[in-house]
């Protein structure tokens, strides 16, 4: 039987996560949509609708399938997923479009609700998931072009000389513009369009140098 499950992750959803819609076999016309898995869960979801509809569960085939998917979304993030479908096997890595947008989400709260602890350990699970070194831990998520990009950022502003909210809504907007500019993107919000964005305290220009001068290593 054909695989009918089709694969989704809008651009920006909160929190983030691929969606999954698959049809109901003896209702035809009916699907059910699920949301917000991880590539794992997007797997498991479709195994589970194979298993509950009396279909070989079949988790390879079902893993490259979701590799093709993957793919037609964003072929150019995806190379190692080409590769692996081509060579029979279904084990996707993630790149920075599937994770990017919640890394981004997590780190721009802190601007509004400030907790030293959980900053640092945000940082520290960061660095892990671009971290190319350690596929046994993440997955296969690194990106060796952006790690050593995030630890640039970090020699020059480091995340420990973040104090407070204001501290972290002026380091996470640098870090944000830092990778929009260094992704070549044409669009680069500034604080103000950010801090209306995200729920931080407006700031003068001053106040914002002076943040950015205090953070400096």
């Amino acid at each position: 039987m054909t695989l009918k499950p089709t694969i989704s992750n809008p651009e920006n959803p909160p929190p983030g996560g691929w969606n999954v819609r698959y049809p109901v076999p003896e209702r035809p016309g009916e699907v059910i949509d699920t949301s917000r898995h991880d590539w794992k869960g997007v797997v498991d979801q479709i195994c589970a609708w194979r298993r509950n509809n009396d279909l070989p569960e079949q988790r390879a085939l079902v893993m490259a399938f979701c590799d093709v998917e993957w793919c037609k979304r964003a072929p150019d993030r995806a190379p190692q997923g080409s590769a692996m479908v081509a060579a029979g096997s279904g084990r996707r890595h993630l790149t920075p479009v599937d994770y990017g947008p919640a890394c981004w989400m997590w780190l721009n709260t802190f601007g509004v609700f400030w907790d030293s602890a959980h900053w640092a350990t945000t940082i520290k699970h960061i660095a892990a998931l671009l971290n190319p070194n350690l596929g046994n831990v993440n997955y296969g998520s690194g990106c060796a072009e952006c790690f050593d990009h995030f630890n640039e950022f970090l020699s020059r502003f480091p995340w420990h000389k973040v104090y407070n909210r204001d501290d972290a809504a002026v380091w996470v907007w640098m870090a944000h513009d830092n990778a929009s500019h260094h992704a070549k993107k044409s669009r680069r919000p500034q604080f103000p369009e950010m801090a209306m964005l995200y729920g931080w305290e407006p700031k003068s220009e001053q106040q914002i140098a002076e943040i950015i001068e205090r953070l400096k290593a």
